[in-house]
């Protein structure tokens, strides 16, 4: 049994300069752990802990057929250093790092309810450090992306895009992770009581410790989610989700596959209040030795909302 302790703390405000036109911006801090499922995890003796701290400022214009939004955020994770079975330290400082993003987007009115656009996110990746083993995981990375949201109403909405990324590190020893990208983000309710939901992401992400022997830049992950929410009385809502993950590393033979099924039931006992139940299941079967995974999680938790 692991007891950790975690604290969130956000803030996030609007400016409207005219009907259709305004600015956003906000910020915060996370206290976390890594979870043990993490890809990232290394074998210590207790999950290690993490401060992300981060903010974001935005613009939007969506004046006519033709639309702007241009996001920024800032993001800067570090990590405290922990110790294996034995009680010797295990460096996790070394993964530090601090990223700035931007991402510029125009869309087109096709006909009312279907907006195409075209994104181009950019990211530049910044380690305070190098690893134990003398290699820079900084980095650099763009994705062009082409696709169409959909606004149906209460029906049906949210968008699928198809794109191209590439993350260029500053250590020539790290090849660039580069392929097809995009994904899909759709709600669908089926009915005044059910809604569906389906989520398809290919995206880089960091890799920055020693789970394998040989170190690696990125892994490459791409995912599919389902879920389904029903409000079975007023105040009882049931949810239940699939979900499979791929995560290819770059530089290693390294390939990992996720699977994740979850059922919850949420009692609301007023508006700033609930209970729930939850049952998690994670299973990860890798063709790494050692790195092969199963969780099972079954919890009764509290909310409060001020």
């Amino acid at each position: 049994m692991e007891d950790v302790s975690n604290v969130t703390a956000a803030a996030q405000g609007r400016f409207d300069i005219e009907r259709d036109v305004f600015l956003s911006g906000g910020g915060g801090y996370q206290l976390s752990h890594e979870q043990r499922s993490s890809p990232n995890a290394a074998v210590t003796k207790y999950p290690t802990e993490f401060h992300v701290v981060d903010g974001n400022l935005g613009f939007t214009r969506n004046v006519g057929i033709i639309g702007l939004q241009i996001k920024s955020a800032v993001d800067s994770y570090s990590y405290n250093n922990n110790v294996n079975n034995t009680d010797t330290r295990v460096p996790e400082a070394y993964r530090d790092y601090i990223q700035y993003a931007v991402t510029p987007r125009v869309s087109y009115e096709i006909v009312p309810g279907y907006h195409a656009f075209i994104q181009v996110p950019l990211n530049e990746r910044q380690y305070v450090s190098v690893d134990p083993l003398g290699f820079s995981h900084s980095s650099h990375g763009y994705e062009g992306d082409i696709g169409t949201a959909v606004n149906l109403g209460s029906a049906l909405n949210g968008e699928v895009d198809l794109g191209y990324f590439r993350q260029d590190y500053e250590d020539h020893r790290f090849s660039a992770s580069q392929g097809p990208g995009g994904g899909a983000n759709l709600l669908w309710n089926a009915t005044d009581l059910t809604s569906y939901r389906l989520a398809v992401s290919r995206t880089v992400q960091e890799e920055a410790s020693f789970v394998t022997v040989t170190p690696s830049s990125s892994f490459v992950e791409t995912t599919g989610k389902v879920s389904v929410e029903h409000e079975l009385l007023r105040n009882v809502l049931l949810t239940a989700s699939g979900t499979y993950f791929v995560d290819q590393f770059s530089g290693v033979s390294r390939t990992d596959n996720n699977y994740n099924a979850y059922a919850g039931a949420q009692y609301l006992l007023n508006r700033a209040a609930s209970v729930g139940f939850d049952a998690n299941y994670w299973h990860r079967d890798s063709n790494q030795p050692g790195v092969n995974y199963d969780r099972e999680i079954i919890g009764l938790r509290f909310h409060l909302q001020l």
